[in-house]
């Protein structure tokens, strides 16, 4: 059985698919100084646990979902080779962070009866809400920036601070605060842990060499390597431009109109992203919070920076990363921005060739909708 096990918690958003990728990349050379990073599990390669904490989620709600009828079952396999590895076994499910207490405690029970050491990793409020919401527009939703940003204030305003925590833990809703109000993860993830650090999240500027020395120190392992391995060029996930999300918006309300399947448009903009908009060198104005808003999540981020520095937990970073305020001039997508990132989208779609005969014909109405569109805003 496993000496110990350290769990990366996320949350989401806060540079884990980097830290996955990076320790699969390493997982032979971790495994030749008894340190597993399992990379295969339920019978197929992965980089992450996230479905082990889904099919626990699933099995608690009583449903059949993406992971109950696995076999075998993802939890099942980790503990499986958790129990014949004799060593430290590092796992990381970013879905953890934003569990319930029952919930995270359910996980925790399953796992073998070893140490088990969590790490958080935390980043500035502003880029959580940046991030979180163009995550939600890839994931097939078309609400707007004000309106997802609204609908997290709302969330954080609608009881006094003192029932903040209570509330956030009793509904599925509320995954997003149990996530990234930082002092509340720390207070629930450690009381259910042997110990638990927080790593912050360095600025967006900084070299992705600082997050992953960060990570490495919260291991505690000196068998991790302190340079990083080769990764692929999208390695992690790249912010997209406030052009390139009005158009996937644009796409998302198309697809629901045709009726046609978010997941299989979940897997279609991923790839679009990445191949038609992340290798153009003028993509428009990024993504940054309203002015409206900005002030008050910013104010948020300096509260709980404060808190987390009366708690005693240890913090390998510096709270001060938590302070991070990006420029406060909000963008409008310019219509030539627009245009350019739609055509680009327009142009891998027609590269790729048809799609599955019950699409063609719908995708082709429209691909010709859309360049119509993109004539309009040419002459604009």
């Amino acid at each position: 059985m496993a000496t110990r096990i350290v769990l990366h918690i996320g949350p989401r958003k806060t540079g884990s698919t980097f830290l996955q990728q990076t320790l699969t990349a390493l997982a032979p050379v971790l495994l030749e100084h008894d340190v597993l990073y399992p990379t295969r599990m339920a019978g197929a390669d992965r980089y992450n646990h996230v479905a082990a904490v889904f099919s626990v989620e699933e099995a608690r709600a009583g449903r059949r979902g993406a992971w109950s009828g696995t076999s075998p079952a993802p939890l099942a396999d980790l503990v499986r080779q958790i129990d014949a590895f004799s060593g430290v076994v590092v796992l990381s499910a970013e879905a953890a962070g934003g569990l319930q207490s029952s919930a995270a405690r359910a996980l925790l029970t399953r796992l073998p009866g070893v140490p088990v050491h969590a790490i958080a990793c935390l980043r500035a409020l502003p880029a959580i809400f940046i991030s979180s919401w163009t995550q939600h527009v890839a994931n097939g939703h078309r609400i707007s920036l004000e309106r997802y940003v609204e609908m997290r204030i709302h969330q954080r305003e609608a009881s006094p601070p003192s029932g903040h925590e209570a509330r956030w833990d009793e509904g599925h809703d509320y995954t997003f605060w149990r996530s990234y109000y930082y002092p509340g993860l720390v207070r629930r993830w450690a009381s259910l842990v042997d110990s638990f650090s927080v790593i912050t999240v360095p600025p967006s500027t900084s070299d992705k060499g600082v997050l992953w020395s960060r990570f490495r120190d919260a291991l505690e392992s000196d068998a991790v390597p302190n340079v990083l391995p080769a990764l692929p060029d999208h390695a992690g996930n790249s912010q997209m431009t406030m052009a390139e999300v009005e158009v996937l918006r644009a796409i998302n309300r198309e697809a629901a109109e045709a009726k046609l399947a978010r997941k299989r448009i979940k897997l279609g903009t991923r790839d679009l992203s990445r191949n038609a908009w992340m290798a153009r060198e003028d993509r428009g104005p990024r993504v940054i919070l309203p002015e409206t808003h900005l002030e008050l999540v910013s104010s948020w981020g300096r509260q709980d920076a404060s808190e987390l520095s009366q708690m005693h937990v240890n913090v390998i970073g510096d709270l001060d990363d938590l302070l991070e305020v990006p420029d406060s001039q909000y963008p409008k997508p310019r219509a030539s921005d627009v245009a350019s990132a739609a055509g680009a989208a327009v142009a891998w779609a027609v590269i790729q060739g048809p799609l599955d005969p019950p699409w063609r014909q719908r995708v082709q109405r429209r691909i010709s909708r859309w360049r119509r569109r993109i004539s309009r805003w040419g002459r604009g």
